[in-house]
């Protein structure tokens, strides 16, 4: 209020008061912005998301927003270059898995596709299905014994649904079976 000029018994018309309405929204909006991207970096969707939950316009959230891009709170590019970057050092997911979830933090799929080449050529991928087929491989043999051909099918279903190609998933289970078959 202090920064408004407004002190006690001063009246306000309206157009007075819906500026201060106004600054004062755009305040709050920027506070509860900077609290939602001060514990993890945020996609552009999913701050205008948090905003919109808790009830702020639309012009005051593309406000804060642009704001944020002034200051480089709020890049996507960056954003998505660092996920993919955690993907691969986590080693859980395959791209398309990765691509999924970027796709439901509101990131474009120009953007995703500019990351693309690092999604479908990186070595990382054939390294991480190789480690999370020998780990399901050594709970289904507990589960079906040796027979090769569930074996096979299951460690090939897994790795898909992980987001893994279906190409790379069938070569590296039959890679698998063989080598343990040949021990």
């Amino acid at each position: 209020m202090v920064s408004m000029n407004i002190i006690e018994g001063l009246s306000l018309n309206e157009h007075e008061f819906k500026v201060i309405e106004t600054r004062s929204a755009m305040e709050e909006a920027k506070q509860r912005g900077l609290h939602y991207i001060a514990h993890a970096q945020r996609t552009v969707h999913e701050v205008k998301n948090k905003l919109r939950s808790l009830g702020f316009p639309e012009p005051i959230i593309e406000k804060v927003v642009e704001l944020f891009h002034g200051y480089k709170y709020l890049n996507d590019n960056d954003y998505v270059r660092s996920f993919v970057h955690d993907a691969l050092l986590r080693g859980k997911d395959g791209p398309r898995a990765i691509r999924s979830k970027l796709l439901r933090k509101g990131i474009s799929p120009s953007l995703i596709d500019a990351e693309a080449p690092r999604l479908s050529h990186d070595s990382t991928f054939v390294n991480n299905a190789i480690t999370l087929a020998i780990k399901k491989y050594g709970l289904l043999r507990k589960r079906h014994g040796q027979d090769r051909h569930i074996l096979k099918g299951k460690i090939i279903q897994y790795l898909v649904a992980r987001g893994f190609d279906f190409e790379l998933a069938r070569e590296t289970a039959n890679n698998l079976i063989q080598e343990n078959n040949s021990v």
